[in-house]
């Protein structure tokens, strides 16, 4: 909230707590491989790393 972005579905709807909990396991796994799933977001069209590409989630600005 403080820096004025969101975690939207697809559709630009809120997340329900399944979504959420896919995208949370997502940075978990992520993390284990060695911060590579980070790394994605460098390289992907919408700027989702490994965690919103499993989970179909976007981070928009408010």
């Amino acid at each position: 909230m403080i820096v004025g972005i969101k975690v939207v579905d697809k559709n630009g709807n809120k997340l329900s707590f399944l979504r959420a909990f896919a995208r949370n396991v997502g940075k978990t796994i992520s993390a284990l491989i060695l911060y590579i799933g980070f790394l994605l977001i460098l390289f992907s069209d919408y700027r989702q790393g490994l965690h919103d590409l499993m989970a179909k989630t976007f981070v928009v600005r408010k």
